[in-house]
């Protein structure tokens, strides 16, 4: 009877003092999960207050560090979705800024398939840029074109730069002639690819061509002139002399420029006539 009554005492001294920490317990069971765990009761003998006193500080640590990293995931979620904005503006911005070239843009990678296409190849070859991406480049040039130009394609993949004309025909069956640059994309010493440029020139040889005629013309009319034509240096040499004067004076046009000066054909009082007018002629432009 002795032992079950000291047994007793010890088991209501022991709850008394453990009290608190089954107090605690109960605290921690009534939260929910995911819900903040409020701050123990500290209470009790001196080392369940120290037990109770660390548990709310390491907690309150944990808690603030939890709060430090959501912070933190807040502030990097506000930067990727910044990032990611800009990274679609800019992308936006450039395929306009490249769709409203009348020019070709676009990229080839190392197997020449295309990558990139703005909206001029619609114009070009009649395809649409989602069409080509992707395809060959073959595909998209044909095989005549391919078999011409192919050799530039691989000079491109090899890293060296590449500019060449292109007679094509525009879907709408008009001639055209383009100037295509090639320029390789070179990373970390490695060709990835290389970017294309075509442009119309077709306004640009027609013009030349226009002036090489007009040229020939002017040339045909000034050696065909009822009248002696030629041009002199500064130490009155000829440089140019038409047609009619050249069978006025019995000449071939390679026995006179560059060989003879105009003195040598002049009567001696025209030799002194020019030699006192040749220098203020080319002092002040007349006589």
């Amino acid at each position: 009877a002795a032992s079950a009554l000291i047994g007793l005492f010890v088991w209501q001294l022991m709850r008394a003092k453990l009290s608190p920490l089954e107090e605690a317990a109960q605290v921690l069971s009534a939260t929910t999960p995911g819900a903040a765990i409020p701050a123990l009761p500290i209470r009790g003998a001196t080392e369940i207050r120290l037990l109770l006193t660390s548990f709310n500080n390491l907690h309150e640590e944990l808690s603030q560090q939890y709060r430090n990293l959501e912070d933190e995931r807040n502030q990097l979620e506000g930067k990727v979705v910044e990032r990611t904005r800009r990274l679609a503006e800019g992308e936006r911005f450039f395929h306009g800024l490249a769709d409203s070239l009348p020019s070709m843009i676009g990229y080839w990678d190392t197997d020449l398939r295309n990558r990139f296409a703005n909206a001029a190849h619609a114009t070009w070859f009649g395809k649409a840029p989602e069409i080509i991406l992707g395809a060959p480049i073959i595909d998209l040039v044909g095989a005549e074109l391919y078999a011409r130009e192919e050799a530039f394609y691989r000079n491109a993949l090899r890293g060296e730069a590449q500019t060449f004309e292109r007679q094509m025909h525009m879907p709408n069956g008009n001639p055209c002639t383009a100037l295509v640059s090639l320029t390789p994309d070179r990373i970390e010493g490695r060709i990835e690819g290389f970017f294309a440029q075509v442009v119309d020139i077709t306004r640009l040889r027609e013009a030349e061509e226009q002036l090489r005629r007009q040229a020939t013309e002017l040339d045909d009319l000034y050696n065909r002139a009822p009248c002696g034509y030629h041009s002199l240096a500064s130490d009155g040499t000829f440089v140019r002399i038409n047609d009619t004067e050249l069978q006025w004076l019995g000449y071939a046009r390679e026995e006179i420029v560059g060989r003879r000066r105009f003195d040598e054909l002049l009567t001696p009082e025209s030799i002194e006539i020019f030699h006192r007018n040749f220098p203020r002629f080319l002092e002040t432009g007349s006589v």
